[in-house]
């Protein structure tokens, strides 16, 4: 039987949840839009065709969660087993360890994830297949919002190209995992596995160090990069920028 101090303890956590981490993330995609930022027709970046995710975000939560669960339950479970780990509360003693840990992990994804739809709703960054989905009726210097014919919907999920959700809430859950890794593996003989682990959950399993295709940049697009002020200046086989004379 949960004692009373028990409910209230999850009660609160539960709230907090729900009303801190949760909510931003349901409150800017049900009722807010993204940026409007003026898009220009000749911009090769965003006319990629359109192609499904390989990975949904649905399947990557789903194994990344899963599987982060799994490896704190087997670990919470082992460090109880051997006496390493005690809770103060009265109630069972693996549930009260577990029940920390899983909270604050799940507390976090949820904070991580809202951060996140905050930046991609602020930056309103449109993603490679944006002219694919928008198609225009249109386009005259710039890509007006309501040139599009494609589905509102996907024309929305198609501003929000920053930062990856797939590359925010993996890194989240791989370096949680390492903490959680050098926090718990104690011992002489974890001196190698804990790095290694660390590294392997890092460089492998998410997919910060993934190689981006570069896009090159039309001259239009070089020239409103180039900071004001400068011009190109030939010398020999070199080509270098000086500022104004």
């Amino acid at each position: 039987v949960f004692s009373l101090a028990f409910k209230k303890l999850v009660f609160v956590k539960c709230f907090c949840f729900l009303s801190v981490a949760a909510l931003p993330s349901a409150i800017l995609t049900l009722k807010f839009t993204p940026y409007q930022r003026d898009i220009f027709c000749n911009d090769q970046s965003i006319k990629y065709p359109y192609k499904e995710d390989t990975i949904s975000h649905g399947v990557m939560a789903a194994v990344t969660i899963s599987c982060s669960i799994i490896i704190i339950t087997t670990g919470e479970a082992f460090l109880v087993h051997k006496g390493r780990l005690r809770s103060n509360t009265k109630f069972n003693q693996y549930l009260s360890t577990l029940y920390k840990v899983v909270g604050t992990y799940l507390f976090g994804a949820a904070v991580s994830q809202s951060l996140t739809d905050l930046a991609k709703f602020t930056i309103g960054r449109p993603r490679p297949n944006f002219f694919a989905v928008c198609a225009p009726v249109s386009c005259e210097g710039l890509v007006l919002r309501s040139n599009c014919t494609g589905l509102l919907k996907n024309v929305t999920e198609s501003r929000l190209s920053f930062y990856s959700g797939h590359s925010s809430f993996g890194m989240y859950c791989m370096v949680f995992l390492s903490l959680y890794v050098q926090a718990r593996m104690q011992g002489k003989w974890t001196r190698l596995a804990r790095p290694t682990i660390q590294f392997f959950l890092v460089r492998y399993v998410s997919d910060f160090f993934k190689q981006r295709p570069q896009v090159e940049m039309t001259a239009e697009e070089e020239q409103l990069d180039r900071k004001p002020g400068t011009q190109p200046v030939e010398h020999g086989n070199h080509r270098n920028c000086s500022g104004p004379v």
